[in-house]
C-alpha cells in the first residue's frame, strides 16, 4: 500500500549507529517502513543537531532553541516539567505549537503513528488548534509511569513523596491518551497488562524488538569477562553500574581475584570514573559495533534497578550465547514468560548476583546449558521483519477504517 501516508512522531531523528536500543528501533523500523509506505518523521531537533535520517524517509525538524545553560534556568524548566507530568518538555511544546508545517502535515496524513509515550501531549495540544486528526497508532517504548515509581523507589524520602506523586499524575495522563489512540504497541506481555492495569482499553498488541544475530555465534561456555552494555547516559545504567561496582563486584573478585568487567555505553559520566577505576574494570565509551562487547563476553550482567519496558540487551546478550544474571527489573518482559529458568539467576540481593556470576564463570556446563537454553529461545521468539509487517498492517487498517466511516 504505497500511497499509505504516514507520519511517525519521535523525541529525536535517529540515524545509523545510534548508541542505544530505542534509537537503534526507531532508525531500523522507519527503514523498514519506508519501502512500503509514504512516511515522514517529524522529530523536535536542537538547533545545532543535524543527524541523518533513515534513507527513504521524509523529515520534518521542529527547531527547538536551545535554552541558556545555566543551573536556574534548568531548575525553572525542571519545575514546569513537572507541574505538567506526561510530557516531551516544554521547550519541545512550544517549539511544535508554533510549527505551522506540523499542523498540515499531521491534518493531512492517513495515520499518525506516535513513538515514545512522553510524545502523547501533543494530541491535546493539536485538539486545543482544533485539527481533525486521522487515527493514531502508539508505540509505547516503556511504560512512562513505572519509570517514575522506580525512580522514586530508589530517591530519598523527600523526593520519594514528589516523585509518588508525580508518578500517579502521570499514570492518569498516560492511560488517558492512549485511550485516543486506535491502536497502542508494546513490547511484552507485561507491558501490555500494566497498561491495561492503568485503564488503557485500547486494543495493545505485543512486537518484536530489533534484535541482531551474531554473524558467526559464538561458542557456549567460553571464557572472557563479565560485560555489561547500555548507554552510559541514561539515569538507569548509570545507577545499575554503579551498583553492581559497589555491592557486586568487590564479592566476584574476592572469590575470582582474576575476573575482568567489561562496560561498554555511549558518553559514561564523570561519576562513574571513581567506581571504574579498578585495575580488574575497563570501561569503553561508543563503538559503532556492538558485536564484540557480546560475543568476547563469557557472562552478561543486567543490574538495573530502574527502567521499564523489556530490555533489549537481555535478548541479545542470549543470541550471542550469553548466560544472563539479572535483577527482577532487568528480566521484566522475559522471566513472565520463560520463568527464572534461563538465567543464572534474576535476583536484587547483591550476595545472591554475585554468586551466580561466579557460578556462571567457574561452572562451565551450567553456563554452556544456560547460554544454550537461551539463545534457542530468543532466536525462535523474535521476528522484526515480521513485527514490521504486523505493524503496517495494523497502520493500513486504521487509515481504511477512517475511510470507510466517511463514505
Amino acid at each position: 500500500m504505497a500511497d499509505l501516508r504516514v507520519v511517525t512522531i519521535a523525541p529525536y531523528v535517529p540515524y545509523a549507529d545510534m548508541p542505544h536500543a530505542g534509537g537503534a528501533y526507531l532508525y531500523r523500523y522507519l527503514t523498514a517502513i519506508a519501502d512500503k509506505v509514504d512516511v515522514t518523521l517529524i522529530a523536535p531537533t536542537p538547533e545545532s543537531e543535524h543527524a541523518s535520517p533513515p534513507a527513504g524517509v521524509a523529515v520534518h525538524r521542529v527547531i527547538v532553541p536551545q535554552e541558556p545553560r545555566s543551573s536556574l534556568h534548568r531548575r525553572v524548566g525542571n519545575a514546569r516539567n513537572f507541574r505538567v507530568g506526561l510530557t516531551p518538555g516544554w521547550q519541545v511544546l512550544r517549539a511544535f505549537r508554533a510549527d505551522a508545517a506540523v499542523r498540515d502535515l499531521v491534518s493531512s496524513a492517513d495515520v499518525i503513528d506516535i513513538q515514545w509515550g512522553h510524545m502523547l501531549p501533543l494530541i491535546g495540544q493539536w485538539d486545543h488548534l482544533g485539527l481533525r486528526l486521522p487515527p493514531i497508532a502508539a508505540l509505547s517504548h516503556d511504560v512512562v509511569s513505572q519509570s517514575f515509581e522506580r525512580r522514586a523507589n530508589n530517591a530519598g524520602p523527600f523526593r520519594r513523596r514528589l516523585f509518588g506523586s508525580l508518578t500517579r499524575r502521570v499514570a492518569a495522563q498516560e492511560a488517558h491518551w492512549l485511550n485516543r489512540c486506535g491502536r497502542v504497541r508494546v513490547f511484552s506481555d507485561k507491558d501490555r497488562a500494566l497498561l491495561q492495569s492503568l485503564g488503557v482499553l485500547t486494543p495493545i498488541d505485543v512486537i518484536d524488538p530489533d534484535l541482531t544475530e551474531p554473524p558467526v555465534v559464538p561458542p557456549a561456555g567460553r571464557s572472557g569477562p563479565v560485560a555489561f552494555v547500555g548507554a552510559l547516559w541514561r539515569p538507569e545504567n548509570v545507577d545499575g553500574v554503579a551498583w553492581f561496582c559497589r555491592e557486586i563486584w568487590p564479592r566476584v573478585l574476592a572469590q575470582l581475584p582474576s575476573a575482568r568487567l567489561v562496560v561498554t555505553g555511549a558518553n559514561p559520566p564523570r561519576e562513574l570514573e571513581a567506581l571504574t577505576a579498578a585495575p580488574s574494570i575497563e570501561v569503553h565509551g561508543f563503538v559503532p559495533d556492538l558485536g564484540p562487547a557480546y560475543a568476547e563476553a563469557a557472562v552478561f550482567v543486567v543490574p538495573l534497578r530502574m527502567g521499564a519496558g523489556l530490555k533489549f540487551k537481555v535478548p541479545q546478550a542470549m543470541l550471542y550465547n550469553l548466560p544472563v544474571v539479572t535483577t527482577t527489573v532487568g528480566a521484566e518482559g522475559i522471566v513472565e514468560e520463560t520463568g527464572e529458568g534461563l538465567f543464572g539467576a534474576v535476583t536484587d540481593d547483591p550476595r545472591q548476583f554475585a554468586a551466580a556470576v561466579v557460578r556462571c564463570l567457574t561452572d562451565r556446563p551450567l553456563a554452556t546449558k544456560l547460554a544454550t537454553e537461551g539463545r534457542s529461545w530468543a532466536s525462535e521468539k523474535f521476528s522484526f521483519d515480521h513485527s514490521v509487517d504486523l505493524q503496517i498492517q495494523t497502520l493500513e487498517r486504521l487509515a481504511a477504517e477512517r475511510r470507510s466511516a466517511t463514505v
